[in-house]
């Protein structure tokens, strides 16, 4: 019989694991450069350039604290390739290296936030992630 910790780690119907995380924003002025945290630290395969990786994730403003982006709310798991130019630059380096299981917060200045994702990401804001990686498929 599964405990229950097995049954919140069993994706549901629509691909999606667990509950949404709310990301921790400092009442501080935003970082110039890319912040990655881990929140949990997986054991499975690397995400490497070149691999096509299956993530759950939320989006928040760093500045107002405001949610803009949400997987749960899109009702699906996002899928993509690293290295393609497929999410923007902060989302390339922040998931780069991550393992299946992670769940990792990125706070992506400007500069790096532009691509999404979603593709239409609020530009020349700071954003906030809690990207969940679901699934590495190595090319």
């Amino acid at each position: 019989m599964p405990n229950r910790w097995e049954n919140q780690l069993k994706p549901a119907a629509n691909g999606l694991v667990g509950s949404e995380t709310k990301p921790i924003i400092p009442n501080q002025p935003p970082p110039e450069f890319l912040i990655t945290q881990d929140l949990i630290d997986g054991i499975g395969r690397p995400a490497n350039s070149g691999a096509t990786v299956t993530v759950q994730y939320v989006g928040y403003l760093y500045d107002s604290k405001k949610k803009f982006a949400s997987s749960w709310d899109a009702g699906k798991p996002f899928t993509f390739t690293l290295g393609d130019g497929e999410v923007s630059e902060g989302w390339e380096e922040g998931v780069n290296g991550m393992e299946t299981a992670d769940s990792r917060e990125l706070v992506i200045p400007a500069d790096m936030a532009a691509g999404g994702p979603p593709k239409d990401a609020p530009e020349g804001e700071t954003l906030v992630y809690v990207v969940d990686l679901l699934n590495v498929k190595n090319g």
